[in-house]
């Protein structure tokens, strides 16, 4: 509705010759998952018409997290970047995944305690990104897709050899060596420590993206 009434001012505006109230760009559909939070928060977005003919907007939504996007003609790009101090929840989303993929998929790589609270951070992590996504996701698609990757690296590591093997990723060059410091703070912190830590992350509800990325 709200869209429609905009349209129809729009028209109202050019049908009297009124160039100083042309369409928003906050108001705008550019066929981006985004549209609808510039239009929620229209009145805090930004509008500037650079040089080169792009348009740019952007807008801090509620978390402290500022979305730009910049439009030449159809060609849209969009930047994200938590500035909470609280961390990309996305990026922390991306690191997890790759270590507890290597984790389950490796025989030969094990670390039975950061294991352990990696699977908790992930499923918290996992809850936030449901709740808090744009475009809205469940849980079961995010699960998918992070099986998509499972079942991908397994096969990149494995290559030609049976699946009923073991898959060795050491001799392959594969570890987490850059990640054990992380996993060792997890494995010594008490429950309170490490749901501290993680509230750090998550405790505030805000849209989740990359940036920051450690």
């Amino acid at each position: 509705m709200v869209r429609l009434w905009n349209r129809v001012a729009h028209l109202v505006c050019i049908g009297f010759l009124l160039v100083s109230c042309p369409l928003h760009a906050a108001d705008e559909n550019w066929g981006t998952p985004y549209d609808d939070l510039f239009q929620e928060h229209r009145a805090d977005v930004e509008v500037t018409k650079e040089d080169d003919g792009s348009v740019v907007r952007s807008v801090v939504l509620p978390g402290k997290v500022w979305i730009s996007q910049r439009r030449r003609g159809a060609k849209v790009t969009t930047t994200a970047i938590d500035q909470s101090g609280r961390g990309g929840v996305l990026c922390a989303a991306g690191i997890y995944t790759a270590i507890q993929m290597v984790l389950d998929s490796c025989s030969d790589i094990d670390h039975p305690k950061g294991s352990q609270r990696l699977a908790v951070a992930m499923e918290r992590v996992n809850k936030f990104i449901v709740e808090n996504s744009v475009p809205l996701t469940t849980l079961e698609r995010l699960r998918a897709k992070q099986r998509e990757r499972v079942e991908a690296f397994e096969a990149q590591v494995r290559g030609d050899s049976p699946r009923s093997e073991p898959l060795q990723c050491l001799q392959k060059g594969i570890s987490i060596r850059g990640f054990e410091p992380m996993l060792d703070a997890f494995a010594v912190q008490s429950d309170a420590e490490f749901h501290k830590w993680l509230d750090t992350l998550l405790g505030e509800p805000r849209l989740p993206v990359m940036n920051p990325c450690l």
